[in-house]
């Protein structure tokens, strides 16, 4: 399979012998396998370098997710990293009151500066406080060539 790289202010994707290809606008990356017409464009956007986030580390970030701005943030734990809107479910406020403190002092555990909830690293459940039972929303990433992408 052949990948086709050009940069363009105007998307325009083909279809050509069931080949790959792959349009770059403006930092944001489209990408249409051609081998599934029924599969959905994939807009990947660049939001970090992947060696800026340390393990057991987290970054608050704005960027256009689903069309709007949002507040997001990226977190690292044993070399995985995780992405989640900066929303907590229960009182509808930043997770990070204190910028870019989104962990608990042991750095198990995500908490909500507002009022204490802790949330599972990996899935963004909440296991203690309000809204226990609940999740952060988490969003879909990929890392390539040390660069963390928004894929939506």
């Amino acid at each position: 399979m052949q990948n086709l790289v050009l940069t363009c202010y105007i998307i325009n994707i083909f279809n050509y012998e069931n080949l790959l290809f792959k349009f770059v606008v403006l930092g944001q990356t489209v990408v249409q396998n051609s081998k599934n017409q029924n599969e959905n464009l994939m807009k990947k956007t660049e939001i970090y370098k992947s060696d800026d986030l340390l393990d057991g580390d987290a970054k608050g970030l704005v960027t256009t997710v689903g069309g709007m701005q949002r507040n997001i943030f990226l977190a690292r734990k044993g070399g995985k990293i995780f992405a989640f809107l900066n929303w907590c479910p229960h009182n509808q406020v930043l997770i990070d009151q204190i910028p870019n403190k989104f962990f608990n002092a042991e750095k198990t555990y995500i908490q909500c500066s507002k009022h204490g909830a802790l949330f599972q690293i990996e899935d963004g459940l909440c296991v203690e406080g309000p809204c226990e039972g609940e999740h952060l929303k988490s969003l879909n990433i990929e890392v390539e060539n040390g660069i963390i992408f928004l894929v939506e």
